[in-house]
């Protein structure tokens, strides 16, 4: 697995203390499983990373890369490889290319670190995770205790039976807030 997009210090501050030895084993293997279901509901890795594309220039020369944010443009050729003059502003490659036509772009897109409120929320979710009672997490729905007179009884929510690592339904709308924008026709090239 790559890396979680959070460490356990996110983790001991959602939980407002430190996590004991025999924690941080669960914790981890948590924050990983969260983190991948995370980055493929997100579509994205949350790393900087280098893509080659085929993409179409539209009616303004321009040419707008499938991954965001663009950092730089290492280059730009045509089909037949050769080398086409490009500018980069703002997100979007400018060519020297008529409309309809095609161009290979190879650049790097992506974020340089993982944001706060990703890091924040998925801490919180393995907060959440490490907190299941261990009746639900074995399978109880719900527990009943007798003492004297007095009875109590706990119903444990769907999410806690079982004890999953499962992106709740908050992990899942940040995700897709985070899911890159497509414009118009895109063609992919092979490794994309």
């Amino acid at each position: 697995m790559s890396t979680p997009l959070v460490d356990v210090a996110d983790i001991e501050a959602a939980l407002g203390r430190e996590l004991r030895d025999e924690e941080k084993t669960r914790a981890l293997f948590v924050a990983d499983k969260l983190s991948a279901a995370f980055r493929q509901r997100a579509r994205q890795t949350f790393t900087v990373e280098t893509y080659v594309h085929r993409l179409k220039v539209d009616a303004g020369g321009r040419v707008y890369p499938t991954r965001a944010p663009l950092v730089k443009v290492r280059a730009v050729v045509t089909d037949d490889g050769q080398p086409i003059p490009y500018e980069q502003r703002h997100g979007v490659i400018t060519v020297a290319a008529t409309a309809s036509e095609f161009v290979v772009a190879t650049y790097t897109a992506g974020l340089t670190e993982v944001p706060a409120a990703v890091r924040l929320q998925l801490a919180d979710s393995v907060r959440r995770i490490l907190l299941i009672p261990d009746a639900a997490s074995q399978g109880a729905t719900q527990m009943t205790e007798t003492t004297g007179p007095f009875t109590q009884t706990r119903q444990y929510a769907t999410w806690a039976v079982g004890g999953q690592a499962l992106l709740s339904p908050d992990d899942q709308a940040l995700a897709d807030a985070y899911r890159p924008r497509r414009a118009g026709h895109v063609w992919v090239m092979g490794g994309a």
